[in-house]
């Protein structure tokens, strides 16, 4: 097991995922700074909800653990998105 190559595939995975949520804010016109923030927050209880919420269904995880790494997703996108939405200014 090589750590150091884990850590960097997953750095990446997230520098990609950035890419494509902010792909999305772009096409957006007229948000606010909240509304970008929320936008993207809104994009991690997606992220979420899609891949979590199936082991929940599926699997017999606990609702409790499956709602708490939900919860993580929209923590992370959201602190992310007060980055991410303060250097991508608004359009139109």
């Amino acid at each position: 097991m090589n750590m150091g190559k884990q850590m960097a595939t997953g750095l990446l995975i997230q520098i990609v995922s950035a890419f494509l949520a902010l792909a999305l804010l772009n096409k957006t016109t007229g948000l606010t700074y909240g509304g970008r923030v929320a936008f993207l927050s809104l994009v991690g209880l997606i992220i979420g909800f899609v891949s979590h919420a199936p082991y929940w269904n599926w699997f017999g995880f606990p609702m409790s653990s499956v709602a708490v790494t939900i919860l993580d997703s929209v923590i992370g996108w959201t602190l992310a998105g007060l980055v991410v939405a303060k250097l991508n200014k608004a359009k139109g």
